[in-house]
């Protein structure tokens, strides 16, 4: 093979290989153009309302998260706050407030507000504007949507400030999968973790054995 078929060849080979490095550009860029033009919160609350039971669990640390466990129209509540569990069942339109210290149980009837706790949070959600982009925590990248003025996922309520134009709130996705909920609220900032499960223990929404009624 003489020189000049070499170089004919050389050029066609990095002409293909441009080629299809442009292509593989784009088709990213579009994946990621119509990412950013569809609310993953909008999909969240679809899937979540089309299941009869499912489980949302906010960790902030070791010792203060969120357990959430709804099925159909019950729910059950865990709050750790400082290591100090509160634990709530939401059934036939009431709320019971376990003890867990000291084994009693209190009855707040015709109360179920927090029942449907986090799609009324989603659900406000469903209509705003956001900004979206990529973020790095740890050492993964994230893509995020950032909606202003808002914080109906913040944990430690000490945080909140009366401006709230200098509050937003960011999910993180990895494959359209919430992992993160960031909530700031003017320089102060709180990163959640966050789990969704569809595997519900149904005991949860019983009083335990030996609690008793006051």
């Amino acid at each position: 093979m003489n020189k000049k078929k070499i170089i004919i060849i050389s050029i066609i080979a990095v002409l293909l290989i441009v080629a299809v490095a442009i292509g593989i550009y784009m088709f990213v860029e579009n994946k990621n153009k119509e990412q950013q033009n569809i609310s993953i919160v909008n999909e969240i609350y679809s899937d979540l309302q089309s299941r009869e039971e499912y489980t949302f669990e906010e960790i902030l640390d070791e010792n203060n998260r969120l357990y959430y466990a709804k099925s159909q129209d019950k729910a059950y509540l865990e709050i750790t706050t400082d290591g100090k569990k509160a634990k709530y069942i939401i059934k036939d339109n009431n709320t019971y407030y376990l003890d867990e210290e000291n084994k009693v149980y209190y009855t707040y009837l015709n109360d179920q507000e927090n029942v449907n706790m986090i799609m009324d949070k989603l659900i406000d959600l469903k209509d705003l504007e956001y900004t979206s982009s990529i973020e790095t925590i740890g050492s993964k990248n994230y893509f995020y949507q950032q909606y202003e003025n808002v914080d109906y996922f913040l944990f430690d309520t000490s945080k909140v400030v009366e401006n709230e134009e200098n509050v937003s709130t960011i999910f993180y996705y990895k494959n359209k999968k919430l992992e993160y909920i960031r909530t700031i609220e003017g320089e102060e900032t709180e990163l959640l973790k966050v789990n969704i499960t569809y595997d519900v223990n149904q005991n949860l929404f019983e009083i335990p054995e030996g609690y008793v009624q006051k």
